[in-house]
C-alpha cells in the first residue's frame, strides 16, 4: 500500500485497524471467549519468543531518519507485533476444524499460494502493460535484461512499473515460494484444488522471475529446490540444519563460485559487464568494508545498533560510493543477511536468530521423517532463504513482504508441527 499510496495517515494506521480487526476476531471468535491458539511445546515457544524479541528491540531502536519520531516507531512497532500475532491465531483457528489434520493443512497452503500468485500474477501483467517504464541503472548506466537476451531478446532490465522499485524486491521471495509448489505439486495426497493452484502458481513463478532477471534468484531457486528434493531420497536431510552455522562463511564460497565460473564460458553468457560476476555485482566491495569494521571488536558488534544498524555504524558510507552519492547511497544495505542482522541485532541476536533456525529445521526436518510429507516444502522455503540471504539483506524491515512470507512460513511449520505429534498421538492411543 505504501509504495502505491506513499507514507501518510491513511497508509499507517488502515494496516494498523485491518489487522486489530482480524486479531479480535480470532481472538474472541468463539462465545466472545478468548482464544489463545494451538498448544505449543514450551522449548520451542521460548526459542520462537526470544528470536522475535531481539527482532522487536531492534525495530525500537532503528536509526533512520525516514522514521520520524516516536509515534513512527511505535506504528512500525504495532505492524510488526500485530501480523505475526494475527497469522499465528488465523492458522491456529483452521486447525481446529474437524475435517482432519491434513484437510487443514491444504486449507492453509492454499490460502498462502493463492496469496503469492495473485501477488505475482498482477506485478506480471504490470510489467506486460508497462515494459517501457524506467530502466535499472548501476553506475555502468542501464543494465541490460539478461533473461531475454539468452532468447534474442535485447531490451533494458525495468523497474517495477509504476511502483518504480527494484524488480527483485518482489522476485526474491516468489522465488521462495515457488520452491515450496515444487516440492508440493508432486507428493500424494495432494487436493485437485490445491495441485491446480500449485501448478498456476508455478506458471506464473516462473515467468514472473524471467521478467524479474535476477540470476541469484533463479539460481537459488534451482538449487534449493533440487538439492532439497535430492537430500530427501537419503538420509542426509538432517545436513541442513548445520545451514545457519555456516551463514557467516557462504558469501565468500559464493564469491570463490563465482571467481571460478567468470573464468569461463559460461561466466561470459551470464555476465552483465566486465568483472560484475567475480565480483558478485560489486558485493566483496560492501563485505569488505563489514568485515574490516567487524575486526575491530565493539560491545556494540555485541548488542547491534537497532534496525538501519550499518548507517549508524558508519560502515555503510565507507561503501557508498557503490550506489552514487546522497542519503540513500551513504545507507545502503550490507546485500547479506549475515552482516545485517549483527549490525542491526549484534553478535547476541543474530546466535538467538541462529538458535531459532536450527530449532524450525529440525522440528520440519523431524515432521518429514516421521510422514508428514508437507514439512519438506517447509525445508525447501528455509534453505533458499538462507541461500537468498548470502547476497540480500532479508530478514528485517528490508524486505516487508518478504519478512512477511517468512513469517507466516514459520507459523506454519511451529503450529503445524505440534497440529501432527498431537494427530499422531492420537492415532496410537485410538
Amino acid at each position: 500500500m505504501e509504495a502505491f499510496l506513499g507514507e501518510n495517515a491513511l497508509t499507517n494506521l488502515l494496516p494498523l485497524a485491518v489487522l486489530g480487526l482480524g486479531v479480535g476476531h480470532f481472538a474472541f471468535i468463539e462465545k466472545q471467549q478468548l482464544y489463545i491458539g494451538t498448544h505449543w511445546n514450551k522449548k520451542n515457544l521460548a526459542v520462537y519468543f526470544l528470536s522475535f524479541l531481539t527482532f522487536v528491540i531492534a525495530v525500537a531502536r532503528i536509526n533512520s531518519e525516514a522514521i520520524t519520531g516516536g509515534l513512527g516507531i511505535i506504528t512500525m512497532l504495532l505492524k510488526y507485533t500485530l501480523f505475526p500475532v494475527f497469522v499465528y491465531l488465523f492458522i491456529s483457528y483452521q486447525f481446529r476444524n474437524n475435517d482432519g489434520f491434513e484437510k487443514n493443512v491444504q486449507r492453509v497452503l492454499y490460502v498462502l499460494f493463492l496469496t503469492i500468485a495473485l501477488e505475482a500474477a498482477f506485478y506480471f501483467i504490470l510489467f506486460v502493460m508497462f515494459f517501457n517504464q524506467a530502466a535499472v541503472n548501476s553506475e555502468e548506466g542501464a543494465e541490460s535484461h539478461l533473461m531475454l537476451s539468452l532468447i534474442g531478446i535485447h531490451t533494458e532490465k525495468r523497474l517495477l512499473p509504476i511502483i518504480n522499485v527494484h524488480p527483485n524486491t518482489m522476485g526474491i521471495y516468489t522465488g521462495g515460494v515457488l520452491v515450496m509448489a515444487f516440492l508440493l505439486v508432486k507428493q500424494k495426497g495432494i487436493g485437485a484444488k490445491l495441485k491446480k493452484l500449485l501448478y498456476i502458481f508455478i506458471g506464473i513463478g516462473i515467468l514472473f522471475l524471467l521478467m524479474v532477471d535476477s540470476r541469484g534468484t533463479i539460481i537459488n531457486t534451482l538449487m534449493a529446490t533440487l538439492g532439497v528434493f535430492l537430500l530427501s531420497r537419503t538420509r542426509f536431510l538432517g545436513l541442513l540444519r548445520i545451514m545457519p552455522v555456516l551463514s557467516p562463511l557462504l558469501p565468500f564460497i559464493m564469491l570463490s563460485v563465482l571467481a571460478f565460473i567468470s573464468e569461463t564460458g559460461l561466466g561470459s553468457q551470464v555476465s552483465r559487464q566486465e568483472g560484475d560476476l567475480a565480483t558478485g555485482n560489486n558485493r566483496s566491495a560492501i563485505w569488505e568494508e563489514c568485515m574490516k569494521e567487524l575486526s575491530d571488536p565493539k560491545f556494540q558488534h555485541f548488542i547491534g545498533y537497532g534496525e538501519m544498524g550499518q548507517a549508524a555504524s558508519g560502515v555503510s558510507k565507507r561503501y557508498a560510493w557503490i550506489f552514487g552519492s546522497g542519503e540513500v547511497a551513504e545507507s545502503m544495505v550490507t546485500h547479506n543477511y549475515f552482516f545485517q542482522m549483527v549490525f542491526d541485532m549484534g553478535y547476541i541476536g543474530t546466535f538467538i536468530f541462529f538458535v531459532f533456525m536450527f530449532v524450525i529445521l529440525g522440528n520440519a526436518i523431524s515432521a518429514f521423517r516421521q510422514g508428514f510429507s508437507r514439512a519438506l516444502a517447509v525445508i525447501g522455503f528455509l534453505t533458499y532463504f538462507m541461500l537468498s540471504g548470502t547476497s540480500e539483506s532479508i530478514y528485517g524491515i528490508y524486505n516487508k513482504n518478504y519478512f512477511m512470507v517468512f513469517t507466516v512460513v514459520v507459523l506454519f511449520m511451529a503450529i503445524s508441527y505440534n497440529e501432527f505429534m498431537r494427530y499422531k498421538r492420537e492415532k496410537v492411543t485410538a
